[in-house]
């Protein structure tokens, strides 16, 4: 009977703050319920207290509330209204929801949900919260004093969005991503920074990973099918395949080429190159034709010239060291030089020299046309008492203009007598 007075005193309290509010009790129901009616409006408010499970209740419009003595219990749709003008709702929705659903709904002033740690001037603290277009939620770290320590979760009507005030988004555990990944980031948007990362791709399979872009189908593709694994550069007919802008691209193991293989600057080969019977070998030619000039040697630090050996030209003496090619150089370059072609054009690619001078001298041997050096085209021949030659050979070769006078210069870096000894150079040229 003590708690039944002390309910009824809480009642009758109630009925005091209600009369003051312009309502009245209407009637007394079981378990101590008192029911009281708004005097402007037809709707019922009802307290009530249940003696068997120590329960307030207050319903309002049909929701009822119950409170009781461990806590404050809100039940099925009753919701809690925030701000002076209803500005936030939580409440767990079975009405609407489907499931039933806690839902929080957030006011339009900002549209979000700040959480952040609770000290004495944190709730004084602004954080310069700015109205967003969708509702947020907003995680800031235990920093209040600084507004741009925050973390923000939301969805823009179109994509899932995290964002961070400052800083990046770090992630330390392992991701696994089920559907497709866009990064939209400049140079540098994929980094790896602890060394020794690796890719694992799917194992035996022929398209395990591929490389492409929005208006190509796959340029690289890593076939990881079981003995048979491989890599694919795909590209077009006008354009490089692998190009490499620094160095050179070096192959150290076997290369097997089963198409057609075309080589528009130049190819070394250090060990064999082998070519299967019946296979298109398609190269530039290196040397389509060659230009032979043959003479005698210079007389010391005084330049000789000798000139080309021309299509035309049938004695039977031009053979190495023979009368005829002893009568095609001369120490007057104008004298010596000759057109070898009035209509061809042509790169020089490569020169060869050779000398039976014997001796102890160095030889320097140029090619020229019209007076003017070829660019590059050049060899040293060290003379060391037998025959030697020297050679040379151009990756750029710039064009010889046709009907050039052509010619070879030679001087020696000492002062020793070479005139009787026979000298000839050929010229590869390509076009």
């Amino acid at each position: 009977m003590k708690k039944l007075y002390t309910v009824l005193a809480v009642v009758l309290s109630l009925f005091v703050a209600i009369e003051a509010m312009a309502l009245r009790p209407c009637e007394i129901r079981n378990h101590v319920t008192a029911v009281l009616r708004d005097a402007s409006t037809p709707k019922d408010c009802t307290i009530g207290y249940a003696l068997d499970d120590d329960t307030f209740s207050l319903r309002a419009g049909g929701a009822w509330v119950a409170l009781t003595l461990s806590g404050t219990t809100l039940l099925d749709d009753a919701q809690i209204v925030l701000g002076t003008g209803s500005d936030a709702v939580i409440s767990y929705d079975k009405t609407v929801q489907a499931p039933d659903t806690l839902i929080i709904a957030v006011g339009v002033d900002s549209r979000q949900l700040v959480i952040f740690e609770k000290h004495a001037t944190d709730l004084a603290a602004d954080l310069t919260v700015a109205q967003r277009t969708d509702p947020t939620i907003n995680l800031h770290s235990a920093d209040s004093t600084d507004a741009n320590d925050y973390i923000l979760f939301y969805m823009d009507q179109t994509n899932g969005v995290i964002d961070v005030g400052q800083g990046s988004v770090s992630i330390p555990d392992p991701v696994v991503i089920t559907g497709d990944l866009t990064i939209n980031g400049a140079a540098g948007s994929l980094t790896f920074l602890d060394g020794d990362e690796t890719m694992v791709i799917k194992d035996n399979d022929a398209n395990s990973f591929m490389v492409t872009s929005s208006g190509a189908a796959a340029f690289v593709t890593f076939d990881t099918t079981t003995d048979g694994e491989t890599l694919i550069l795909s590209g077009t007919t006008t354009a490089d395949v692998l190009h490499v802008d620094v160095g050179t691209a070096q192959f150290d193991e076997s290369v097997d080429i089963t198409g057609v293989l075309a080589v528009t600057g130049s190819a070394t080969v250090s060990t064999t190159l082998s070519v299967t019977q019946g296979a298109n070998l398609a190269i530039p030619v290196m040397a389509l034709h060659a230009i032979r000039f043959c003479g005698q040697g210079p007389n010391g630090a005084t330049p000789n010239y000798m000139g080309p050996v021309l299509l035309d030209d049938t004695e039977a003496d031009l053979a190495f060291g023979g009368a005829g090619c002893d009568a095609l150089d001369s120490t007057t370059e104008t004298t010596a030089d000759a057109p070898w072609h009035a209509s061809f054009a042509f790169k020089p690619v490569a020169m060869v020299c050779t000398t039976t001078c014997g001796i102890d001298d160095d030889m320097t041997l140029l090619m020229r046309e019209d007076v003017s050096d070829v660019t590059g085209m050049t060899c040293d021949i060290t003379l060391s008492g037998s025959a030697a030659q020297c050679s040379v050979r151009l990756t750029s070769p710039e064009t010889v203009a046709a009907n050039s006078a052509l010619a070879i210069r030679m001087v020696n870096d000492g002062s020793n007598n070479c005139s009787a000894g026979d000298v000839e150079c050929i010229v590869y040229i390509t076009y």
